[in-house]
């Protein structure tokens, strides 16, 4: 079984804290780490994204669901993933981003850009986590951190492992059982109210 690094609520909060909102990319770095944690999305989807996945170009509206275009996901399966209200807000941050910065707002346009208007590498947002993570003294942060704090807040309110499977685009149902392991400080919470 894979070891999985939990990542508390309060540490992802120091983490977002440190991103400098005056720095040109600033703001797109924020509203980046939100989206991810607030959708579970596996870093190379997220930088797969398109302006057009996310909003209605002609009308600057946030979508309310998502669906992942097969050549951007992991096994080219297309799913689709409904946005909480936080996920909504990061995007459209990410579009204000791109049109304060004059980057493209075309529908075929990458979301996440960088200096050269070409679309954000994955590697560059591993880098960013890992400075971030180093600037708030974070020792776990790792951009697939989102993905199982996503998981695990998913099943803490409510979802079950199946809902979860089809969330996180998984084609079998065992997979998801590493999002399943808790910490000890929940174990203990749980058996102090037996």
């Amino acid at each position: 079984m894979v070891e999985v690094n939990i990542v508390t609520q309060s540490e992802l909060a120091r983490l977002l804290a440190v991103i400098p909102e005056s720095s040109p990319f600033g703001a797109r770095d924020r509203a980046l780490l939100i989206f991810l944690q607030h959708t579970g999305l596996r870093v190379g989807e997220l930088c797969g994204l398109n302006v057009g996945d996310l909003a209605d170009p002609k009308r600057r509206a946030v979508r309310s669901k998502l669906v992942l275009r097969p050549e951007i996901c992991k096994g080219g399966r297309s799913r689709t993933l409904p946005l909480s209200s936080k996920a909504q807000m990061a995007a459209r941050e990410l579009l204000h981003f791109l049109e304060r910065r004059g980057f493209s707002l075309n529908a075929e346009a990458p979301l996440l850009v960088r200096r050269a208007h070409d679309r954000l590498p994955v590697r560059e947002v591993q880098r960013l986590v890992q400075t971030y993570r180093e600037l708030a003294g974070v020792s776990t942060v790792t951009p697939h951190s989102w993905r199982h704090h996503f998981a695990g807040r998913f099943l803490e309110v409510g979802g079950n492992v199946r809902q979860l499977q089809q969330v996180l685009g998984h084609r079998r149902l065992n997979t998801v059982e590493v999002y399943t392991r808790c910490a000890p400080d929940e174990l203990a919470a749980v058996v102090a109210r037996l």
